[in-house]
């Protein structure tokens, strides 16, 4: 008989590992990293029954016994309830599964009563209604992630209802370490504020989940290290381990040296004092060392997402993403839309708030951005960019056109002059979208060119098909700005899902920067037509994650992007960044990308263009420190 060491079985699945007399066994996991950044501490596992076949279906209970256990839900709901709720502020995106909630937590009771059943019963029902079959078996990641979602909160709520589920919050208070790991097959939604909610925790692994999901999302606007995927040996992970986790080269060790240990404590150290050192900019403008000027914008959610935009000296607010108000109230999901009163007194708050110049997107509807009160559009909508974005809003049959109107009468009643107020559509694809939108400003002011003059108007240049019009977008008087909006840009150009776990869809794909070419040429052929005219020039700018890398953030300056929103936690380095170089060499750049046949190329060619300038003394030498820190993600 043959018999395998755990060492020996652990090469099986692919994880390499070693062990050493007195010391429990080191291995490695490798994974997808939710923010690259590197973190240490001890272990808790978040362990929970996560298999629905293992809860056991009855029928034909009794009305007596269908009452205890209704009555007995109704309080586990309320328990479920309540977490999500919590967590509203922290991804802004959980509008439409707390919808789905409702709608599950109604059928559940229904479908118990009714059919005499307990809750497993119930909840495997709900997943084969027709809704939830169409999501598990959806090709779009996005849809199929959602069910996965539905199919956590069954689970919480049968480990909730038969009393051995694991209270996060609880267990992080007792487990008494100041540096925690946490650990979990898989998250329910509804934990994630426990997770989010305290500085104690340093990182969560993940055995499944994608990037996306709102579980990631939640963990990265936390700025939280973290990694997905963990397939392999994921099962050998015990609480009390030690594990490092390293965010840029996306794996984790399990149980390390001494030695690695005092290697990644310097790194963290490191990663302390480029977070220190680029604070210090605070204080300078993002100029070039040529003098040249780059606007650095923050991306608000919400009014507790200012703080830090002031913090790090942001020159004002380039993505108020508005959806988020208007599906929620203090987090609570809106059983209708907030009054015309009621939005003008949350968008007057934001810009008294803001530090410059603040960009509304109005209400964008997408797969991941619905709104509770409202029907959920049907897959083949959603797949169709014609009919979400401002398409959604502009069609009066839809429900959403009433709520745009609602919304745009809300912003046009603001009065600020002291402050540019920017309204953005969002996902145009044709100019006659943005001349009907324009049709409806009109309608609402009148015959007020005066009160027209105190706004911006444009749209946001997320889609190939937008870019091919872009020339006749830009003979419209009334466009005095475009934003690129790179998340949906880079899918729509690479035709990956940005939702996707198979793949990613990447900013540097050849595809993407061929679109970012032409947005550059068509800009600057219309504004030398428009000082020609002496008109008013086109305003360029950006606000979609491209710009939170290094990589992404040069080659955004590179085709001419001077105007960029990023996340509040980058603006430090990026605006070390600026201070730091020349900004007429990145035509240098630009020219080389054009060679770029693989995103693996285009970086390739940007981190040796950075590297021949430090050396020829072009660029600071301090960028060195932070470029060797930055390497491999976003920074902190």
């Amino acid at each position: 008989m043959l018999l395998l060491s755990p060492l020996c079985v652990l090469g099986l699945f692919g994880v390499t590992g070693t062990a050493s007399k007195g010391r429990p066994e080191r291995f490695e996991i490798r994974g997808q990293s939710i923010f690259p950044k590197y973190a240490m501490g001890r272990v808790l596992v978040i362990k929970e029954e996560n298999d629905l076949s293992s809860f056991p279906c009855r029928i034909g209970l009794s009305d007596e016994e269908v009452e205890a256990k209704t009555a007995r839900l109704q309080r586990v709901f309320e328990r479920v309830g309540q977490a999500l709720t919590d967590i509203a502020g922290i991804t802004g995106e959980l509008s439409g599964l707390e919808g789905i909630f409702g709608e599950m937590r109604e059928f559940l009771l229904d479908h118990m009563r009714e059919q005499k059943t307990n809750l497993a019963s119930a909840i495997n029902a709900f997943l084969d209604t027709e809704a939830c079959i169409a999501l598990k078996n959806s090709s779009d990641a996005k849809f199929s992630s959602i069910y996965q979602d539905i199919v956590r909160l069954g689970l919480k709520l049968l480990n909730i209802y038969r009393g051995n589920f694991f209270d996060v919050q609880e267990e992080i208070s007792k487990y008494k370490r100041r540096d925690i790991i946490i650990a979990a097959e898989d998250i329910c939604p509804s934990d994630l504020a426990a997770l989010c909610g305290t500085d104690s925790v340093k990182g969560v692994l993940r055995k499944t989940g994608n990037l996306m999901d709102h579980n990631s999302i939640g963990i990265r606007n936390k700025g939280c290290a973290g990694m997905v995927s963990l397939e392999k040996g994921f099962g050998n992970i015990r609480s009390d381990n030690y594990v490092i986790i390293d965010g840029h080269r996306q794996f984790i060790i399990v149980n390390p040296t001494r030695a690695e240990i005092k290697k990644y404590r310097a790194l963290i150290d490191k990663q302390n004092q480029i977070e220190k050192m680029t604070a210090k900019t605070r204080n300078r403008p993002a100029k070039t060392k040529e003098e040249v000027t780059i606007d650095l914008y923050g991306n608000v959610m919400q009014e507790e997402d200012l703080p830090l935009l002031r913090q790090k000296k942001a020159v004002g607010i380039g993505l108020v993403r508005t959806e988020a108000f208007i599906a929620k109230d203090r987090g609570e999901s809106r059983p209708s839309p907030p009054t015309k009163e009621d939005q003008a007194v949350y968008y007057e708050d934001i810009v008294y708030a803001s530090p410059g110049s603040v960009t509304f997107r109005t209400v964008d509807v997408s797969k991941d951005k619905q709104l509770p009160f409202v029907i959920p559009l049907s897959e083949n909508n959603l797949s169709d960019p014609r009919k979400i974005g401002i398409g959604a809003c502009l069609d009066m049959s839809s429900p959403y056109y009433s709520i745009f109107r609602d919304q745009l009468a809300a912003l046009l009643g603001l009065d600020f002059r002291n402050k540019t107020i920017k309204i953005m559509f969002p996902l145009v694809l044709e100019p006659r979208q943005l001349e009907k939108a324009m049709g409806m400003v009109s309608d609402i002011i009148g015959n007020n060119p005066k009160k027209k003059e105190r706004f911006a108007f444009g749209i946001m240049v997320e889609h190939p098909e937008t870019v091919a019009n872009l020339p006749q977008f830009l003979e419209n008087p009334d466009l005095q700005f475009i934003s690129v909006g790179t998340n949906d840009l880079t899918q729509y150009s690479t035709k990956v899902s940005r939702y996707s776990e198979e793949k990613t869809a990447n900013e540097l794909d050849p595809r993407h920067l061929k679109q970012l070419a032409h947005i550059y040429d068509h800009v600057k052929t219309a504004n030398e037509k428009r000082r020609e005219r002496e008109f008013s020039e086109i305003d360029l700018s950006c606000c979609g994650d491209m710009g939170n890398t290094y990589y992404g953030f040069l080659t955004l300056l590179a085709y001419g992007i001077r105007k960029i929103s990023i996340a509040t936690p980058f603006i430090d380095a990026a605006r070390f960044i600026v201070q730091n170089i020349v900004f007429s060499d990145l035509a240098i750049l630009r020219s080389r990308l054009q060679d770029a046949t693989t995103p693996e190329m285009a970086r390739w060619l940007i981190d040796k263009f950075i590297e021949e300038k430090i050396e020829d003394g072009s660029w600071d030498g301090g960028l060195k420190k932070l470029f060797g820190h930055l390497k491999s993600g976003v920074a902190t």
